[in-house]
């Protein structure tokens, strides 16, 4: 009920994320009922239930004490995508990102979010930090564009440079 349609002759050429998903969405179909099941149905309570009783009586793992684990401790189980995107997943990916940013229809913040999970970042917050970081020492012109070009003091990054052309900032060339 539930095999593998996959087939072989599709397999030799590079395949998409998100093609093997489709090829294979029969299995990922039962996996995911199976990860429902055994994890947030099975593995969570239990977690959790160790958690109540380690707050409850002292616990030991392999003769060494176990801290109680404090209820304030959120538990969740993160699972990776069952084909892990490929190079070109990713820079589609990114390419809509930039252009639904430029039209206005989306914030740095959501973009950030929505490529954390491809790019598994855990905090947000610290890389949206960590971008305008960046982006401050490159007006400071004490680093240089990830576009290889390099920013004039006192320019926008995504402004028209001193040659007209959008996007480039001071449109200086690399050195």
């Amino acid at each position: 009920m539930h095999g593998n349609r996959a087939n072989a002759d599709k397999l030799s050429a590079a395949q998409s994320g998100r093609a093997l998903e489709l090829m294979y969405q029969a299995l990922i179909w039962l996996a995911d009922h199976l990860r429902q099941s055994y994890g947030e149905d099975g593995l969570l309570p239990l977690i959790r239930f160790v958690g109540r009783v380690s707050r409850a009586m002292p616990l030991k793992v392999e003769r060494k004490p176990l801290t109680a684990i404090p209820d304030t401790v959120q538990v969740s189980l993160r699972w990776p995508p069952w084909f892990p995107p490929t190079g070109e997943d990713r820079v589609q990916e990114a390419n809509g990102l930039a252009t639904l940013r430029v039209a206005g229809l989306l914030s740095r913040e959501t973009g950030v979010k929505i490529a954390a999970e491809t790019l598994d970042i855990e905090d947000v917050p610290a890389e949206l930090a960590r971008i305008a970081a960046d982006e401050t020492a490159i007006l400071a012109g004490t680093q240089i564009p990830p576009t290889g070009r390099t920013q004039t003091p006192g320019s926008t990054p995504g402004a028209p440079g001193p040659n007209g052309n959008q996007g480039k900032g001071g449109d200086t060339p690399p050195q």
